[in-house]
């Protein structure tokens, strides 16, 4: 059995938490969702990236709520929900949606500690790269460009 982010475990897990939540269409729904899981993420901060996979639904249904839980998100689960909220604006190209998150994202970045691991520099220049919401014309990023030469080769 292979796992992927909308794959969803008998007990439900963490993406349909998110998504169920999220798409529940309630004032409380927002504080319900991190009620339940700021607990959670406090104890287990990559659980957090596995919540913005499961928002993806919640983001077409409650655009704002989305917005707020996925800064409060990104601020909680590091680099890894950093990424997960790249992948979602991949998947919403042309949606706004996550214009806090990915503020709140390259504020996080920035902010990061030097390093002499230039992995880790690149990683978080690349991210800040698919972050960047600022062009009118979104130059290529590396994502991209990676994306569109897997493309070519099928």
């Amino acid at each position: 059995m292979t796992f992927s982010p909308t794959w969803v475990p008998a007990n439900g897990g963490a993406p349909h938490l998110a998504g169920r939540h999220g798409c529940a269409r309630s004032d409380k729904a927002l504080a319900r969702c991190w009620r339940s899981c700021g607990e959670i993420t406090a104890k287990d901060p990559g659980v957090a990236s596995v919540m913005i996979f499961g928002l993806s639904r919640a983001v077409e249904e409650e655009p704002e709520a989305s917005e707020e839980l996925l800064t409060k998100l990104v601020l909680v689960g590091g680099i890894e929900a950093i990424e997960a909220l790249v992948d979602l604006h991949e998947e919403h190209s042309g949606n706004p949606i996550g214009a806090q998150a990915a503020f709140s994202a390259v504020q996080t970045l920035r902010a990061t500690a030097p390093t002499d691991d230039d992995g880790a520099v690149a990683s978080s220049r690349a991210l800040m790269d698919d972050l960047d919401m600022s062009a009118a014309s979104p130059k290529p990023t590396l994502r991209t460009t990676l994306a569109a030469a897997l493309h070519r080769l099928r």
